[in-house]
């Protein structure tokens, strides 16, 4: 082989490991869908007899996350009885079908939910949850259901 193109041969090995060392992660970030600026149009709690407790319309209580596509957010809720609202900072990771939410500032937000995502609505399911409905100081056992849409 010439010198040529063995220069040739060697540049296009070198160009091809460079490219192939600068090809873009295929993997998707799973942050990503998320993104955006999420309110609460629903927060509810479905006791075991049937009884739903519309929190959002029945007591105020308002929840606003902005989330970025690390699986970090802020926001603001006013969750009763507090009648002003909170800051809210953390963190989400996601699994098989939940979405856990490391709530910072409010740890009773610190919970993880079945989700569905549809588009610009967020839809979260915690079977397991408690709201002390008579409050005598033992959460009755609910199911929560926050249903958030993206503006």
């Amino acid at each position: 082989m010439t010198r040529i193109k063995q220069g040739i041969a060697l540049s296009l090995i070198v160009a091809g490991a460079a490219l192939g060392a600068c090809s873009d992660n295929t993997e998707p970030n799973p942050c990503d869908p998320f993104e955006g600026t999420w309110n609460a149009t629903t927060f509810t709690y479905t006791l075991l007899d049937g009884t739903v407790i519309d929190v959002r319309s029945q007591f105020g209580a308002s929840i606003q996350l902005v989330a970025d596509d690390q699986c970090s957010y802020t926001g603001s809720a006013v969750i009763p009885p507090a009648t002003s609202a909170v800051d809210l900072s953390g963190t989400f990771t996601l699994g098989d079908g939940t979405l856990t939410l490391n709530e910072t500032n409010v740890p009773t937000l610190s919970q993880t939910f079945d989700y569905t995502l549809n588009g610009n609505t967020l839809t979260l399911v915690n079977e397991d949850s408690g709201i002390d409905v008579d409050m005598d100081g033992t959460e009755e056992d609910a199911t929560l259901t926050i249903v958030l849409t993206r503006s």
